[in-house]
């Protein structure tokens, strides 16, 4: 099973993600959802994830600064 986060500055967003991928997507399991790359980046300093699916434009810490903190969790 692979864990993935999405992170993204729209509620709505996060659920129609989240049940898609897990509906139709075999071996993906979404075990977060955050509002800004802040909260992503807090998350990954405690938890192991395989896939970050990012918004780009996010209030805080965007999607291009996230994606560029992620090897430092990996």
């Amino acid at each position: 099973m692979y864990k993935m986060i999405i992170a993204d500055d729209e509620t709505g967003i996060h659920d129609l993600l989240k049940d898609s991928i897990e509906e139709f997507i075999d071996g993906f399991k979404v075990v977060g959802c955050f509002l800004n790359g802040r909260e992503a980046i807090d998350y990954l300093t405690d938890n192991k994830v395989d896939v970050v699916l990012t918004d780009i434009k996010m209030p805080i810490i965007d999607g291009l600064a996230l994606c560029e903190a992620i090897p430092h969790f990996v």
